[in-house]
């Protein structure tokens, strides 16, 4: 087990314009403070018309690893996500040896806080879980536990864990299909803020990031 703690990272974004393929509108303002007046952490922050997107990413090497990768940080949103906010995303991007593998899971407040993952497509397919809307000014826990297969080209989000309450993805959408990109190799920790149908503005604030290559 090789844990890789990215303290104080370098964040880089997308934004639905520029060619990265991430859905939704422009929004009208958008940015990532890192690190806080604290010492340490990001806060991530958007305010647009109806379904703006705006995504924050950090690059992370791939370590020695048998196919078994765990992800963990903390995240607190604020007031206003509860009213305004679509979908909160937290997703690992990972590429090894040139295949790219799809492990993203969202949060989905349009529908009551469902844990949803990404199939081979990139379309959300609901698990059945529901985490629920975090409790704003909170700060959560998480654990996302990783599967991938360098063999078979597939991988799979296994579970979500919120401050210690276990979500479960069903083995039914497990073993999504990696593709060939071009990209290079490393995994991309990625937290898209979506506003929903009113359009509106809110933020998170994310920290503790951790990568644990198993």
């Amino acid at each position: 087990m090789i844990t890789d703690s990215v303290e104080n990272p370098q964040w880089s974004h997308h934004l639905p314009n520029d060619g990265s393929k991430i859905g939704g509108n422009v929004p009208t303002k958008y940015g990532v403070v890192s690190p806080l007046p604290s010492g340490s952490g990001a806060l991530i922050y958007i305010e647009g018309p109806a379904y703006s997107d705006f995504e924050a990413y950090i690059t992370r090497p791939v370590l020695p690893n048998t196919g078994s990768l765990a992800l963990t940080f903390s995240l607190a949103t604020d007031a206003n996500a509860p009213k305004v906010a679509q979908a909160i995303e937290t997703d690992t991007i990972l590429t090894v040896n040139g295949w790219t593998y799809n492990l993203s899971a969202q949060i989905n407040y349009e529908e009551d806080g469902m844990l949803q993952v990404a199939d081979a497509t990139g379309a959300w397919l609901d698990t059945g879980e529901k985490p629920g809307k975090l409790t704003p000014n909170v700060r959560y826990k998480y654990a996302i536990e990783y599967a991938f297969d360098e063999v078979a080209h597939t991988a799979s989000v296994l579970s979500m864990n919120l401050d210690g309450v276990d979500f479960p993805v069903p083995a039914s959408l497990h073993n999504a299909a990696a593709k060939q990109l071009g990209w290079a190799d490393g995994a991309i920790f990625q937290v898209q803020l979506d506003l929903g149908a009113s359009g509106g503005a809110y933020s998170v604030e994310v920290g503790d990031v951790n990568y644990v290559w198993q």
